[in-house]
């Protein structure tokens, strides 16, 4: 699995289950981006295999860009969980976060 995949897996999740703020989530229920991507990524216990460190990691790099990009000028670099939590986010720019990402050349 790769980054792309990652971002297109948790896209996925979130239109079938929802997105929120303020916590992560359960497997099969709302999720924040950061839950989401950990999901997709194969962050099902607390035997998680490297590979989806790996991968969860390599995903965060495609998005940490494209985030900074938006505010820059307007504040410093921030995280992807301030970046989900920050006032008036909506489910559309989650997704459409993570869809430009997964067909990132």
């Amino acid at each position: 699995m790769d980054a792309k995949t990652v971002c297109r897996k948790a896209a996925a999740y979130l239109r079938t289950y929802g997105w929120h703020q303020g916590i992560m989530g359960i497997p099969g229920t709302s999720m924040c981006l950061v839950g989401a991507l950990r999901y997709a990524a194969g962050f099902e216990s607390p035997m998680t295999p490297s590979i989806a460190y790996d991968v969860f990691n390599q995903a965060v790099s495609l998005l940490f860009p494209k985030i900074n990009a938006q505010v820059r000028g307007r504040t410093r670099a921030i995280t992807l969980v301030v970046w989900n939590d920050t006032a008036l986010r909506r489910v559309e720019e989650v997704l459409a976060l993570l869809d430009d990402a997964a067909k990132e050349e």
